[in-house]
């Protein structure tokens, strides 16, 4: 019965990349205080019902329930928010894959490594 109800369900993931950029505009090594600063941030820019997981050392994964329109108004808080970049040394980068009908996770998970990344 769950898994019927499951595949009924659409939903989008948005994954977001950060790196932490220095004076020059090269990457450099992601410190414990940019990883605190970017997820309180995050989780302060998204709603109670999406979910947030971290992936990597710069990587977050957050799960939107209610389909496309909504994870596509969030990429655009995200891309407009300049909390996000910790005085402007940290980019971020954004791609999003909307689920099909049965669709397993792991081919989620797989399309949305597939996506291109924006900035």
């Amino acid at each position: 019965m769950a898994l019927s109800l499951r595949s009924t369900i659409n939903f989008s993931v948005i994954k977001v990349v950060f790196n932490k950029l220095d004076a020059q505009g090269i990457v450099t090594a992601i410190g414990a205080a940019d990883i605190l600063h970017f997820s309180c941030e995050l989780q302060m820019l998204t709603r109670t019902e999406d979910c947030i997981g971290r992936i990597g050392i710069n990587e977050c994964l957050i799960i939107i329930s209610d389909g496309k329109s909504s994870a596509e108004h969030l990429i655009e808080r995200l891309h407009a928010a300049t909390s996000l970049t910790v005085d402007h040394t940290l980019e971020i980068s954004i791609s999003m894959v909307t689920s099909s009908t049965g669709e397993s996770g792991l081919n989620l998970l797989n399309r949305l490594d597939r996506e291109p990344l924006s900035t």
